[in-house]
């Protein structure tokens, strides 16, 4: 395989996607979004979060991306309530579960 080809597929030459997996499972991702709390832009923070989410492997089920959006619509509104320059803070924690 040419070094071309192994870029193409974002994979080091003579590593199987087995070991990718692997790998994979060991990395941890830590940190906060802070969004200011503006309701109309719910679904702009949902394609973000899920596109986060992407960026570092992860995945939502269906139950777990409908709490998100519940959750995120009542936050966003209980914070722009609150004062109209509030943020929301959403924490990014990695998964401990083997």
């Amino acid at each position: 395989m040419n070094p071309e080809q192994s870029t193409i597929n974002n994979q080091p030459p003579n590593i199987r996607e087995e070991h990718i997996h692997q790998l994979q499972r060991q990395f941890l991702t830590r940190g906060q979004l802070k969004l200011p709390c503006v309701p109309a832009l719910r679904n702009y923070y949902l394609h973000q979060i899920e596109a986060l989410l992407q960026t570092i492997n992860q995945t939502l089920g269906e139950e777990a991306a409908s709490r998100l959006s519940h959750n995120l619509t009542l936050k966003l509104e209980e914070g722009f309530e609150q004062s109209p320059l509030s943020l929301l803070v959403i924490s990014i924690r990695p998964n401990c579960t083997p």
